[in-house]
Formats: structure tokens, C-alpha cells, sequence
């Protein structure tokens, strides 16, 4: 255990009196926050399991310096509130408004194995332990791992606060983070009970995958998207009060509580910040303790359980009727046996594998922010313009179409990995004696459900733009990208589909392969740039193209098993 959690678990521990007035057994209590602790640091967050180790039989450790370091950056980054605005209420309205937000995302997406912790209930129960214990355990667990998120996350705004406004005012940030971080509390378990209560246990699991993906696009619009569009006079010249329906949010009240405090000013606006700043956190733990928790629990127990009721049947026939399409979608486009095969067992796994769509889905956020950002960052750019404007035409086309490999790609490269690679050893019960078409059945997979539903948007849409005189660089276009993404395949993937460990998708590799496919694909939309006006060449490239992606898929169709990588295998 490191200096940090050996400090925390320190403090935690002084009113060691007072719990064991409460009937808390002291040893009993120590030895459960050790090894919870020991664990947390063994367990690597959301954004370190992307650079896990290659070394597999090397485990993870300090992880709580990795959160500590994420959530460092995190409050550096939320230093950008401080632009907002004169006063100091709609600089700090900004700024616990982003506190609050990232504090429940990253508790949310690195925090769940916590909240939703239910080994106690399978290891510690069991055993003479009282419950007393338990639940003081489970709580200071809580606030050790709370803290070591909020307090580094604060850090640079009170810092700031202080050179600007002096100690007083920076140590004044003190409670009020502590507020918001209640109210975080608050906010989570009360949204985790809501869905608990109205969607089965297992879709809870999804909805949290869902969430992490979906928090992290927002992350990366707001930081792309909210600087362009808002001048820097309305930077600085923002006033937070003027907006009608700015008391519902419980960021301004933090603002502002602290802005009557610094400045001693007691008007009828300032004390009812003040109240509802520090009345409604005691309510809000009232609430937490008395009602969420006993409920919350019992839902844990349903988790912990794994078992549902037996599906209905609508959900039956929903179950059915998606299998019929995908085995008619697999009989259309693979060959029977050992293609089609892989191409239903990467389908689903694409669908189940929650690693895979933390690494894959926000790829299609980032994909439609950044087509945003590039078509229309200038302000002669727009729609009328796109469609008339011959030059704008084709920049706009080409970006559409040749950025879209960013989702294909993704999901390319990792269509081999999974957490549960070792399961690979099915592939040599299966009498396949061309593994080639166990790959091109991935290959098939991850085009048909990432590339073929994009490209048809895409189609419609630059047809009703431009008309039906864009079809031959439609078809240059995804010709070139399908047989890039086979050229990457080929080169790249010696493995089976989802039977490389994690491990393996990480490093310096990976950065070097992202930069070549992205040079090498601007330079076959430069090229398809010069020729944008010779149509029938356009037309003969594209013949071309799609001739060498059929011969290439059939050279990965007759790869052999000296030829693959099985990385599974210790």
C-alpha cells in the first residue's frame, strides 16, 4: 500500500474512539480498508488500461497515482471557467458546474466496481463480522476514493483562487467543494436507484458502459466546439445572473455563497444561496442514509445474484427475429463454414464485448465532431455554399468520405483483442484448415456493422446534395477505403478474431500504425482531389480499386496457420 492510501487510511482512522463507541470492531475495520485499498491500487482506471504493460504476468500497481495524475489534469483543465465573466459568481458557477460534472463521470466510469460492490455481501458477510463494521467500511471506503478524485480535481482552482484573491478566499473553496462533492454523491446514487428500479440488472451494466462512452464525446466536444463558437468578448463580459432559470442549478448557489462570504455581503439573493448551499447537503445525506441506502442494497443483491427473470415473450421474439437477420446477413455475404462462423461470433461479440465498444464507439462522436469542425471552422463555409461552390464541394465530399475510416479502422484493429483471449483455444477444435477465412469473417463483421450503415448515410446524403453525378466518387471513395482497411488487415492482423489479450493493442506500435493510416489516406483523397473532375478515370480507378480488394480478401482467405500470431497461447 502506498504513502497516499496509508495517509488516508490515517485520517480516516483517528475518531477510532468514537466507532468504537459506535460498536465498530477497530482490527476488524482496518484490516477490510487495507486490503480494499491494496485492491484499488491493483485495479487500473478507464484511461490507464489503455497502457497497461506488455508484460501479462506482471500486475498492475500505484494505480492511485494514475488517478491522482487524471484528476490533476482534469482540474488544469477546468481552470478554462475562470475565463468566464467579471465576477467571481459566474466564474465559480462555471467552474462547480464542471467539478460536478467530471467528479460524476469519472466516479461513474472508474468508480462503478465500488458503488456497485458486491463482494462484501459474498466475502465479508459470511464471517464474524458485525454489520456495523461493514457499512463503516463500505463508507470510509467511499470517501478515501471520493477524495483522492475531488481533492487533486480542486487543487488548481484553489490555488488559483488564492493568488488571485488571497488565502482566505482559496481556503473559503474548501467547503464549498466539499458541498459539491456531497451533492455529486447524492446525484449518483439517486440516479443509479432511478435506473435500478426501471431497468433490469444486467441492462444497469450496459447503461454504465453506455454512459462512460458517451461522457467521454461530451468531454471532447465541449472542449472542441465550446471555444470556437463563443467570442471572447462574451468571455468576458458573460454575467451568469441575467439568465432566468440559473437558481435550479446548484452550482450557482456555490458561487454565489462564496462571492457573499468573501465579500460579507447579506442581501435577500446571497442568503438564499446561502441556505440552499448549506442546508440542502444535510438533507441530501438525511435522504442518502434513510431511504437510497437500505433500497440500494437490495438492488446490489439482485446484481450480485446475475439472475433475471425468464425473458417475456416479446423479448423472445425480439431475440429470435435479430438472429434470423444476422444469419441472413452472415448467408449474404460470407461463405458457408468456417467464414460465416467467425463472422456470427464477431458480430456478437462486437455486441457484448464491453471493452470493445469503449474502444470503438466514441469513435463515431469523434467522428462527427471532427467532420463538424473542419467543414464549417471557416466563415465562408456553409451549407449553400458546399452545394454550389465547386472547390467546397469537393473538400467537403472528400472529408466526408475519407474520414469515415476513422470508425472502420477502430473497429479493425480491434476486432483481435478481448479480455477473455484466452477462450481462443476454441478455434482448434473447429476442423478449419484455413484460418484466413475465420479473419475475413471478422473482417466481414466489422464492415457490414460499422462501415456499410455509414457509408449508405453517407451515400443518401451526398446524393440529395449533389445528385446522382457524385456516384462514381462514391464508389472510388469507398472502394479505396475498403481496400485500405483490407491492405491494414493484412498487414497487421495475424491474429483471430478477439483472441489477442488487451496487452498487445497498446504502445508505441499503435500510435506509429494510426499515423501511417491516417498519411496514407490523405494522400489517396489528395490524389482523388486531382482527379475529382476527369470522371471517366475516376470511374477506371474505381473498377481498379475494387478488383484489388477482391484479390486481396482472397489472399487473407488462403492465410495459414504458420502465418497467424497466437498470442494467446502462454
Amino acid at each position: 500500500m502506498n504513502i497516499i492510501n496509508k495517509s488516508l487510511l490515517g485520517f480516516v482512522l483517528l475518531p477510532s474512539a468514537f466507532y468504537k463507541k459506535a460498536g465498530v470492531h477497530l482490527p476488524h475495520l482496518k484490516a477490510i480498508l487495507q486490503a480494499k485499498l491494496i485492491m484499488d491500487d491493483r485495479r487500473p482506471n478507464t484511461f490507464q488500461q489503455v497502457q497497461q504493460r506488455r508484460n501479462k504476468e506482471e500486475a498492475v500497481s500505484n494505480a492511485t497515482l494514475g488517478t491522482i495524475f487524471i484528476s490533476l489534469l482534469l482540474g488544469c483543465l477546468m481552470l478554462f471557467a475562470f475565463a468566464f465573466g467579471t465576477d467571481y459568481t459566474t466564474k465559480l458557477t462555471f467552474f462547480f458546474s464542471m467539478y460536478i460534472f467530471m467528479l460524476a463521470g469519472t466516479l461513474i466510469t472508474d468508480f462503478t466496481n465500488v458503488l456497485i460492490d458486491i463482494r462484501d455481501n459474498l466475502i465479508i458477510l459470511p464471517k464474524p463480522v458485525n454489520d456495523k463494521t461493514v457499512v463503516l467500511a463500505r463508507l470510509l471506503h467511499i470517501f478515501i476514493h471520493v477524495s483522492k478524485l475531488s481533492l487533486p480535481m480542486c487543487v488548481p482552482a484553489i490555488v488559483l483562487v488564492s493568488i488571485i484573491k488571497g488565502i482566505a478566499g482559496g481556503l473559503l473553496m474548501l467547503p464549498m467543494v466539499f458541498i459539491a462533492t456531497v451533492f455529486t454523491i447524492f446525484l449518483i446514487n439517486a440516479v443509479y436507484l432511478v435506473i435500478l428500479k426501471i431497468t433490469s440488472p444486467e441492462r444497469f451494466k450496459s447503461f454504465i458502459t453506455y454512459f462512460q462512452i458517451i461522457f467521454g464525446v461530451l468531454i471532447f466536444t465541449s472542449y472542441q466546439v465550446v471555444p470556437r463558437i463563443i467570442s471572447r468578448a462574451q468571455f468576458e463580459n458573460f454575467n451568469i445572473a441575467d439568465i432566468k432559470w440559473v437558481w435550479l442549478l446548484p452550482s450557482f448557489w456555490l458561487g454565489r455563497a462564496w462571492e457573499a462570504i468573501y465579500l460579507l455581503r447579506m442581501n435577500r439573493g446571497d442568503l438564499v444561496a446561502l441556505a440552499l448551499s448549506f442546508v440542502l447537503p444535510v438533507v441530501f445525506i438525511y435522504v442518502v442514509i434513510t431511504f437510497f441506502a437500505p433500497s440500494f442494497n437490495r438492488k446490489l443483491s439482485m446484481i450480485s445474484g446475475g439472475s433475471e427473470s425468464m425473458p417475456t415473450t416479446n423479448t423472445t421474439k425480439k431475440e429470435k427475429t435479430n438472429s434470423s437477420l444476422k444469419t441472413k446477413i452472415a448467408a449474404l455475404f460470407c461463405a458457408p463454414g468456417g467464414e460465416r462462423a467467425a463472422f456470427m461470433l464477431s458480430w456478437n461479440m462486437m455486441n457484448r464485448s464491453r471493452e470493445f465498444k469503449m474502444k470503438v464507439y466514441p469513435a463515431i462522436g469523434y467522428l462527427a465532431v471532427y467532420i463538424f469542425l473542419i467543414l464549417f471552422n471557416s466563415k465562408t463555409t456553409s451549407v449553400s455554399a458546399i452545394q454550389t461552390d465547386e472547390t467546397q464541394k469537393k473538400t467537403a465530399f472528400l472529408i466526408l468520405v475519407y474520414m469515415s475510416n476513422m470508425l472502420l479502422s477502430a473497429a479493425a484493429q480491434n476486432l483481435v483483442v478481448s479480455d477473455k483471449f484466452k477462450a481462443g483455444w476454441i478455434y482448434f477444435t473447429a476442423p478449419v484448415t484455413q484460418p484466413g477465412m475465420l479473419i475475413s469473417g471478422g473482417i466481414k463483421a466489422a464492415i457490414v456493422k460499422f462501415f456499410v450503415p455509414l457509408a449508405i448515410f453517407i451515400a443518401a446524403g451526398s446524393m440529395f446534395f449533389w445528385g446522382v453525378s457524385i456516384i462514381p466518387h462514391l464508389i472510388l471513395g469507398f472502394a479505396n477505403q475498403y481496400l485500405f482497411c483490407l491492405l491494414s488487415c493484412f498487414i497487421f492482423v495475424n491474429k483471430l478474431p478477439f483472441s489477442s489479450p488487451p496487452q498487445t493493442a497498446s504502445g508505441g506500435s499503435s500510435f506509429i500504425r494510426g499515423i501511417l493510416i491516417m498519411m496514407l489516406l490523405g494522400i489517396l483523397g489528395l490524389i482523388h482531389y486531382l482527379l475529382f473532375d476527369y470522371v471517366p478515370a475516376v470511374s477506371i480507378i474505381a473498377v481498379i480499386a475494387c478488383g484489388a480488394a477482391f484479390l486481396l480478401m482472397k489472399q487473407i482467405q488462403q492465410k495459414s496457420w504458420n502465418q497467424m500470431k497466437l498470442e494467446y497461447q502462454d
